[in-house]
């Protein structure tokens, strides 16, 4: 049984509000979006899986993969303009 894009939008949205009232508070930008990668790398492998064997009930891994890779480019900031950023506000 395969996700409609109603409960993939919940589980969206519920990643979103634990990521902004949680993680943002625990971790800092570059562990979440290391978080989300590993993450989308793990979903990935099983989605493969899933397309390879052709198991219907497990093809929730597909959008729950391209919901975590949204996620990591969303906290993905380049560290080189982070710094420049803060070299440029002190001087």
């Amino acid at each position: 049984m395969a996700m409609d894009v109603r409960n993939v939008f919940i589980i969206g949205i519920a990643a979103y509000v634990f990521t902004a009232y949680y993680l943002e508070k625990n971790y800092e930008r570059e562990e979440i979006f290391w978080i989300y990668s590993i993450l989308s790398a793990v979903l990935g492998i099983f989605s493969a899986y899933t397309v390879i064997s052709d198991h219907p009930s497990r093809s929730s891994f597909i959008p729950l993969t391209a919901l975590s890779i949204t996620l990591a480019i969303l906290y993905y900031s380049d560290t080189d303009e982070v710094e420049e950023k803060a070299v440029s506000k002190k001087g």
